[in-house]
């Protein structure tokens, strides 16, 4: 009996656990939904078509516009086209971007980028993009972005944070920057195979 009433102290305290949980959050600011704060479809596509712009016809004024003055943007893929392929001179993992006015001058100094979205998906304040851009070689990528609220503007939402990741070794063949060399398909090595 006494195994028993062990037994059922212990499932009861892990029952109560869970019922005391807290409710499944998506995104990272839970708290902006509860006070109705939660981004909706419309306004994620305009999220979605704002990063469009800036990689697809940039300019200062859409910049300024959607994006936050403490903009942070992580891109490993983008560190990888400015080494060329190389490990340095910029470092891969750190933010690539800490404010808006790096963003500008980066994006600023790029040619326009044909930009397509394949899909998109959003929380209450996370916007995720899958693009492709037809170069020389398809560009597929991922894009990442972090939203808040604004408090002025024509913008309801800001980027605040970007994670941005695709296919650079693609980019570099479009930059000219590495000519792949494709064996015979018969005799390539399959990085999954066995």
């Amino acid at each position: 009996m006494r195994s028993f009433t062990t037994i059922f102290a212990a499932v009861s305290v892990l029952a109560a656990g869970v019922f005391a949980a807290p409710e499944a959050s998506y995104g990272k600011k839970l708290h902006q939904a509860r006070q109705g704060a939660c981004m909706n479809s419309r306004q994620a596509q305009r999220v979605a078509n704002n990063y469009a712009r800036l990689i697809r016809d940039y300019s200062d004024a859409v910049a300024d516009r959607s994006l936050t003055e403490d903009l942070t943007v992580y891109t490993d893929s983008v560190v990888t086209l400015i080494n060329d392929g190389c490990e340095s001179p910029v470092p891969l993992g750190p933010p690539f971007c800490t404010d808006r006015e790096c963003f500008k001058a980066g994006q600023g100094a790029q040619p326009d980028v044909p930009f397509e979205q394949v899909n998109m998906w959003h929380t209450c304040d996370t916007v995720v993009l899958r693009w492709r851009s037809a170069l020389t070689q398809l560009v597929t990528g991922i894009a990442v972005l972090e939203v808040v609220p604004s408090s002025a503007g024509r913008e309801p939402y800001l980027i605040e944070n970007i994670y941005s990741e695709f296919n650079s070794a693609a980019w570099l063949v479009w930059e000219g920057v590495f000519e792949p060399v494709c064996p015979n398909t018969a005799s390539r090595r399959s990085l999954f195979s066995v």
